[in-house]
This record gives structure tokens, C-alpha cells and sequence, in this order.
């Protein structure tokens, strides 16, 4: 979230990265700007970018300082709430990580959770979308946390699904390595967690930790085999290169034996 203000010192724009900004906690902040003293008429607006909100205010600089400080807990506080079901959910994932690194379901079929009650807790699901194939060959199971129909569910995950266009919206992917661990669902859904927290997506695994190519993070680069360098046979000279120049003492040779007699001398 950042807040930018005009050279002249008369609007203000506050910028949400988060895709889990609230029409009624953008309606607080209207308020909270009228209840301001500022002298004058007040306006504001605001208006959806896809995953994106603006608000857009008039008034003096000096108030608007005032406003910004006291208001930036208002817009995080949605993203907060939000961020404990994502924790929740991830919690449940792991409990359960055997569904996930050993899928039995079809694609676009919900992996977890499968029990109605779990459904309405959390407010979440993970819906099976395939295998891919990292980098290295390792293969990944491919999830979309989607929002729960009904309206049991958590407020704030109620709350996300209608603003974002219903069951069908997709909070996110997260990817977990086929006969994985619980480490490997517990990493994979982190990446995911963090990614929707700074509205970016979340990267395509590059690897497992066991096959992880050469030279990356946690591995040492190969090394390469030494060739045999020309060295003299004596072992005063052992390892040393020898010289083109050496004589025939340095280097004896051991004459092969006459036939009916003993080696010369």
C-alpha cells in the first residue's frame, strides 16, 4: 500500500495492491475524511480496478497528511482478516498432505477440504488443476484456492467472493511436489499465501530440494577431474612435471632378463 501525494499539495491517492479491499472499509475511510477539519467543500471517489482499488480524495495537503496517518490501519485491517483464513486454511493443508501429494481426485476437482463442515469452516477449497513438470523432471501438483458457495462460510471469505466474482474467483495457486512431504505442502502453500498478500503470482516451482541442479542454492557446483599430468617415475620427483631434459640415472629403466641368465648389471 502506498500513498502518494500531488506536487501542489491538493489530492491525495491511496493505492491498494491487495485484491481484498472492502467497499465498506473504503466507505470508513469516507468518513474519517469528512469528520477531518478541513475547511471547505470535501469530495471524494473511488472506483475497482479488476483486483485493484483507488481512492481518490480532494483537500489540503496538511489535512490529507493527517488523514494518511490515521487511516493506513483502516485499509490493512481487511487484508489482515484475510490473511488469518489464508493461515487457517494452509494449517488444514498440511494436516492433511497426503490428499495433496498423492491426488486421487480428477482435475478441476476439489482435493480438500471434503467434509461439509470444513467446507463451511474455512470458507476455502483447493480444486485439483493437473501436473507440471519443473525444470529437473520433478513433478507438481497444481491447486486453486477458490472461495466456498453458501453462507455459512466466513464473513470476509463471503465478502471476497462477492466482490470478486463468486465461487468461480481464484485467490491463487500453489504447487506441491507429487509424493511429496508435509514440508513440500507447507512450502508450496507459502509461496502462494505471500504472492496473494503482494498481489503478484506465485512462481512456478523450479525444482525439488533433492534434485535440485548443480550449482543452485544448498548444493555445491561439480568437480571437475583432474588429468593425469607427465611426471617422472622416481620418487624424489612424485607429482612434479618432468623435465624434457632429464637424464637416464634419474630415470632408470629395468632391462629384461637374458634367457638362461640373470638381468645385466
Amino acid at each position: 500500500m502506498e500513498v502518494k501525494t500531488c506536487i501542489k499539495g491538493w489530492s491525495c491517492a491511496i493505492h491498494s495492491e491487495s485484491p481484498t479491499i472492502l467497499s465498506s472499509h473504503i466507505w470508513y475511510i469516507g468518513l474519517c475524511i469528512i469528520k477531518n477539519p478541513i475547511s471547505g467543500s470535501i469530495s471524494f471517489t473511488y472506483k475497482f480496478l479488476t483486483n485493484f482499488d483507488t481512492v481518490s480524495v480532494c483537500a489540503p495537503l496538511s489535512s490529507l497528511q493527517l488523514y494518511a496517518h490515521v487511516n493506513v490501519f483502516s485499509i490493512k485491517f481487511p487484508l489482515q482478516k484475510m490473511d488469518k483464513r489464508l493461515k487457517a486454511f494452509g494449517n488444514f493443508a498440511v494436516a492433511n498432505s497426503k490428499k495433496l501429494t498423492r491426488v486421487s481426485v480428477g482435475r478441476y476437482k476439489t482435493a480438500i477440504p471434503k467434509a461439509p463442515k470444513d467446507l463451511e469452516k474455512y470458507g476455502l477449497r483447493a480444486d485439483y488443476d493437473g501436473k507440471i513438470p519443473a525444470p529437473d523432471g520433478t513433478m507438481y501438483h497444481k491447486f486453486q484456492v477458490q472461495p466456498n458457495a453458501g453462507d455459512k462460510i466466513p464473513k470476509t471469505i463471503k465478502a471476497w467472493r462477492e466482490k470478486n466474482g463468486g465461487t468461480h474467483a481464484v485467490l491463487g495457486t500453489f504447487y506441491v511436489k507429487d509424493q511429496g512431504t508435509e514440508e513440500d505442502v507447507m512450502e508450496g502453500y507459502e509461496q502462494f499465501r505471500e504472492a496473494f498478500k503482494s498481489g503478484t503470482t506465485t512462481p512456478v516451482p523450479a525444482g525439488s530440494r533433492a534434485n535440485t541442479p548443480p550449482g543452485s542454492r544448498g548444493h555445491s557446483p561439480p568437480v571437475a577431474p583432474r588429468t593425469p599430468s607427465r611426471t617422472s617415475s622416481n620418487d624424489s620427483g612424485k607429482g612434479k612435471p618432468a623435465s624434457r631434459t632429464s637424464s637416464p640415472a634419474a630415470t632408470p629403466e629395468r632391462k629384461k632378463p637374458r634367457r638362461g641368465g640373470s638381468p645385466d648389471k
